[in-house]
């Protein structure tokens, strides 16, 4: 199938999950590489932190497709640091199949990226376009998210779990 050897040649360690499916796929490539160039996307890397960067890298993808910012969940950023811990420790998506959204109700996940990477694996997810008709991946939950996105992240050993949750 075109669209799987496509999705596999450009997808790198990325994994979403949604409450409303319970399929979960997952994409388990080397990481970081960044095949596709998102320049008028960019956002630079903000010394405030790795949760404005990621809330703006967020909205400026968006952007490109006429789509609403979403406004950045500061409550759930420490439940959404634990479960990017938890996951670190347990395996992607650990703790959203087990009950814990820190309110979100779809989640893109980069484990094992390098620290300040955050960027660069959103581009990937981005880069996924549509999914097939009656699916889901990171670009259907990056857009169809409504109001919020909670961004969270753990690093120990040189690699980093970066997690997204939207609402």
């Amino acid at each position: 199938m075109v669209f799987a050897k496509t999705m596999t040649a450009f997808i790198t360690n990325c994994i979403c999950l949604t409450i409303a499916s319970s399929v979960e796929e997952t994409y388990q490539l080397p990481a970081p590489v960044v095949s596709a160039s998102y320049a008028d996307v960019d956002v630079a890397v903000n010394a405030s932190g790795y949760y404005t960067d990621c809330v703006d890298k967020v909205n400026a993808l968006r952007k490109t497709k006429g789509l609403h910012a979403l406004t950045r969940r500061t409550s759930d950023e420490k439940c959404v640091d634990g479960n990017a811990q938890y996951d670190n420790s347990h395996g992607a998506h650990a703790h959203f199949t087990s009950g814990s959204h820190c309110g979100g109700n779809g989640e893109c996940e980069c484990p094992g990226w390098p620290s300040g990477s955050v960027t660069k694996c959103m581009d990937q997810m981005w880069a996924e376009g549509p999914p097939p008709k009656g699916g889901y991946n990171h670009y259907s939950i990056m857009t169809k998210a409504e109001t919020s996105v909670a961004c969270g992240e753990y690093c120990a050993n040189g690699k980093c779990v970066f997690t997204m949750d939207y609402l």
